[in-house]
């Protein structure tokens, strides 16, 4: 995974507390949309899961990238979910 290529070389990532993990494993077993990753390695990876019923989206964000905490950078990787449309 990249996300792994990243901190290898520094780049620091917001802590997801492993509640979200338990709880989205648990609305998962209710949807029908199937995660083809495995959850325990975006569990240790802290990775962020967005589904719906076409498909989902994997995201994580850095650490602010300056002092300022107006600047960060955003990984995404979708699997049919179309985020953007789903937010207007």
């Amino acid at each position: 995974m990249q996300v792994k290529n990243l901190k290898s070389r520094g780049v620091e990532f917001l802590q997801v507390p492993d509640s979200y993990y338990d709880i989205l494993r648990e609305q998962l077993k209710r949807s029908n949309v199937k995660i083809a990753e495995e959850m325990d390695i975006l569990q240790e990876l802290k990775i962020l899961i967005d589904y719906d019923e076409s498909g989902y989206l994997l995201q994580i964000f850095t650490k602010n990238m300056q002092d300022r905490p107006t600047l960060f950078l955003e990984v995404i990787q979708r699997r049919n979910h179309n985020y953007l449309l789903n937010q207007i």
